[in-house]
């Protein structure tokens, strides 16, 4: 016996040490799943980064071989005049006028320059003395000019860095001088010389304050170059407006835009010269950078009238930038959510700022801090001046915000009970996101997320259709047993003597239901309370009116015992609890109701009035007998309705 016992003893530790083994084996398979779902993941984001790294340098290595293209033909344009400049030269021996053809050949080989240097490369002193000994012209005059501009410049602080109340009369003057003494050497040489001596001040403060170790160098203040700029535009337009001012050629707005743009380059530069430092290295500074290059070219382009200026978001556009900037996003918002889900406050409703702040939508703290990393992220994007760049950002956008409806699917499916608050907290988010991509699907705010939205709203309505009937069965399934009790009732003969025995069941139906609505209605939001209440009650229609009076035998009293329920009180509570789900004004959950509704005003009916209703069903047009119908003012039931629901009286008198 007692060999028995141990034996059993022995089998009862293995069995034991078995279903141990067991536990830990499972735990230790899950933890290998989630590594491999992690590294899965990692895996496609890295598949993503190579795939737009590949089409990337694809792109690159055309744009190098059309250049290439490019430089070929220039070499051969250089060629063609270098041989042109020959035979002037041969011209210049034989025909002993130097003077016209030397001139000539300088502007001809100033053209070769310009494709080398720049438009502007024979504009420069030297170039000009030489033309000028050439055709005999005193530089005097000119250099006099440049020297009192650059004095007078610098006397008046120019460029002012605060208002000014009027021009300075002595600029003017001497702009006019420059011109007319660098024109008459070079067409167009007078303007540049005087506006590259305006604008050296600008340059040279601003590289004086903002490269190198000054502390108006730090990269994580870069507003203060972008006002450093918009203040100059500010404060200098009227004073360039009147220097260089001149009705007839319109050389002030000439002048004005060259400003603008050559403002832009130096803007774009220092941006440039920062992302090169290392911005990416840290999510804060990028970020900061680049909202503040955003809010700066708001402003920038407000002065530039005539769209010369480069936008300050240029810098940001070029392909190896754009990939670092799209995988920095999706790093940092999948961080930030798994931290956020991680803890206990994800899924907390994010507190109101004051009573009159209350949120209609319920947002929880994942979702609000979700919506705050897209819309900056597609405020960015807007702005981009380059389309492939912003097909890229967008495309990120997309993935993250259809990850997003992922990760609350699956805490969705996480959750047993769909009646808790973490679940309706989950199918409060959904229907937030859900109503923000509707309004950037249907607007002209995004346009270039439009295309992709469509199938992500339709991600996100499936998934807001599947958790709101998950909802919706949880509701039915409390119901269950008052509804059992309710068709139970004795509907052929409802008793007069004891009607408050015989109501209870009906008091115990409409006490569940409330009770479950009034929990609902504390934990969804209104914003979702609307779809998701007419979802509900046309769930309760269909199970009342097939579970419960299609299974059910009554009696004309019968018939008016449940029209007078539904009708006189039921439906006074569903329209209270309405108002607590959606807007007051709103009908559309009625719809559903008025079906139960008339078929408790069919089942009222006197027999002769039922029996001549379904001869008529028998024989009138479809229009006909819903007009028929609608003198009972029966206006939801059809044909196939009436004749199913008179079965439940013919049975009590067969």
């Amino acid at each position: 016996m007692s060999e028995s016992i141990s034996y059993n003893n022995l089998i009862r530790t293995t069995v034991n040490a078995c279903e141990n083994d067991a536990r830990k084996l499972l735990t230790d398979l899950r933890a290998v799943r989630a590594t491999l779902d992690k590294d899965l993941s990692e895996y496609e984001v890295e598949e993503v980064l190579l795939s737009e790294e590949l089409k990337t340098s694809l792109e690159a290595l055309s744009k190098a071989r059309e250049e290439l293209t490019e430089m070929k033909a220039n070499t051969s344009k250089m060629t063609a005049e270098f041989a042109e400049n020959t035979k002037k030269l041969d011209k210049v021996a034989r025909q002993g006028d130097p003077e016209e053809v030397t001139l000539e050949l300088l502007d001809s080989i100033k053209g070769i320059s310009k494709l080398l240097e720049g438009e502007d490369s024979g504009c420069t002193m030297d170039n000009l003395k030489q033309r000028a000994t050439i055709k005999g012209i005193d530089m005097a005059p000119l250099e006099k000019a440049l020297k009192e501009f650059e004095k007078e410049l610098l006397t008046a602080k120019f460029p002012y860095s605060a208002p000014q109340k009027t021009p300075n009369p002595r600029l003017k003057p001497l702009v006019d001088t420059i011109i007319e003494h660098g024109d008459a050497i070079r067409a167009g040489a007078g303007f540049h010389l005087a506006f590259n001596s305006m604008f050296a001040p600008f340059e040279k403060k601003f590289k004086f304050h903002f490269y190198g170790s000054r502390k108006t160098s730090d990269i994580s203040h870069p507003e203060w170059y972008f006002l450093q700029i918009i203040n100059w535009i500010h404060f200098s337009r009227p004073f360039i407006t009147d220097m260089f001012y001149d009705e007839k050629e319109k050389t002030h707005v000439r002048a004005y835009n060259e400003f603008i743009n050559r403002l832009s380059q130096l803007t774009n530069e220092k941006t440039d010269s920062i992302l090169a430092d290392g911005a990416f290295d840290d999510i804060e500074t990028f970020t900061h950078l680049i909202d503040e290059a955003r809010r700066f070219e708001e402003s920038r382009i407000e002065h530039d009238v005539y769209k010369v200026g480069t936008s300050a978001l240029q810098p940001f556009c070029p392909d190896d930038r754009i990939l670092r900037w799209c995988h920095l996003e999706r790093i940092v918002c999948g961080s930030r959510l798994d931290q956020l889900l991680s803890g206990s406050d994800g899924l907390a409703e994010v507190a109101p700022l004051g009573l009159d702040d209350a949120d209609p939508f319920r947002t929880v703290e994942c979702a609000h801090v979700f919506y705050e990393i897209i819309s900056r992220l597609a405020y960015r994007t807007a702005a981009l001046p380059d389309p492939q760049a912003v097909t890229s950002v967008a495309s990120v956008i997309i993935l993250l915000v259809n990850e997003f409806q992922e990760r609350l699917a699956q805490i969705g499916r996480s959750l047993d009970n769909p009646l808790s608050s973490l679940f309706q907290r989950v199918v409060n988010s959904v229907w937030y996101v859900l109503t923000i991509m509707e309004e950037w699907r249907d607007s002209e705010k995004y346009p270039f997320l439009m295309p992709a939205l469509r199938d992500t709203v339709e991600l996100y309505s499936l998934l807001w259709m599947r958790m709101s009937e998950q909802l919706a069965n949880a509701l039915i399934n409390e119901l269950g047993d008052s509804l059992l009790a309710y068709q139970g009732r004795n509907w052929l003969y409802p008793s007069t003597d004891d009607e408050i025995s015989e109501q209870s069941a009906f008091l115990a139906l409409r006490l569940t239901l409330m009770r479950c609505l009034a929990d609902c209605s504390r934990g969804i939001s209104k914003e979702a309370g609307q779809p998701f209440y007419t979802s509900f009650i046309k769930k309760f229609s269909t199970v009342f009116f097939e579970d419960v009076l299609m299974n059910t035998l009554f009696s004309q009293a019968g018939g008016e015992l449940l029209l007078k329920e539904l009708d006189t009180y039921l439906k006074p509570e569903l329209v209270k609890y309405a108002h607590r789900f959606s807007r007051p004004k709103s009908t559309e959950w009625q719809e559903p109701l008025n079906k139960i509704l008339d078929a408790g005003r069919f089942l009222a009916l006197p027999n002769d009035a039922l029996q001549q209703l379904l001869k008529d069903a028998d024989v009138q047009l479809s229009d006909e007998f819903d007009e028929t119908l609608a003198t009972f003012k029966i206006r939801h039931l059809g044909a196939v309705d009436v004749t199913r629901l008179a079965a439940c009286r013919s049975k009590q008198r067969s």
